[in-house]
């Protein structure tokens, strides 16, 4: 009986061999740790019982769902290994990606920085409302066009807008140093020394 139990014990230890080969991560991070047989064995039950689970995507936005592929921290670092193989299951890979797009998203709301899933910081000072730059310089234009000094319609245009006449007259600068010369070329009209 003892040979019998060894024999099975030794089919099912070549089984898991032959998937995790020296040259997989799961291997690699198992040998490491100095946990070969008992990481190797996870792993493959861990195979196993993904390929027997399906995944719904309609509950996909669901961490409680995304969490029955990835039960500990443990097994979602297994996955990642797995998934460089190609060893991770179709159902698996699906809940791995959309736990990563999920992260993503949780990471961004947080206002945390993560460059390696491509997630950024904010950026300082207050966020620009580009429409009204537009629609500002816009009338700047138009004044501009009938004649007027810039001193004079940034002031106009500042009581308009409840603005300082020196962001009016820099933001129709940088407006100017940027697309000017071509607008007064495709319009035929000189913005500057009038």
């Amino acid at each position: 009986m003892v040979w019998f139990l060894q024999k099975v014990v030794l089919e099912h230890t070549e089984e898991i061999m032959s998937r995790f080969t020296h040259d997989t991560m799961t291997f690699k991070f198992a040998y490491q740790n100095n946990e070969i047989e008992d990481w190797l064995t996870f792993a493959n039950d861990l195979i196993e019982r993904r390929e027997s689970m399906s995944f719904d995507i309609k509950q996909s936005d669901k961490i409680d769902y995304l969490k029955t592929f990835f039960t500990q921290p443990f097994e979602f670092r297994l996955a990642t290994f797995m998934l460089m193989n190609r060893l991770l299951p179709d159902s698996a890979r699906q809940a791995y990606g959309f736990c990563i797009i999920k992260s993503q998203f949780i990471l961004k709301d947080k206002k945390v920085v993560c460059p390696s899933l491509f997630v950024n910081g904010q950026t300082k000072g207050r966020k620009g409302i580009h429409k009204e730059k537009l629609n500002r310089n816009r009338i700047v234009i138009e004044m501009i066009k009938q004649g007027k000094p810039l001193k004079e319609v940034c002031e106009l245009v500042a009581d308009k807008y409840n603005k300082s006449p020196d962001t009016i007259r820099r933001e129709h600068e940088r407006w100017y140093q940027a697309n000017g010369k071509i607008y007064e070329k495709m319009n035929s009209i000189k913005l500057r020394g009038k």
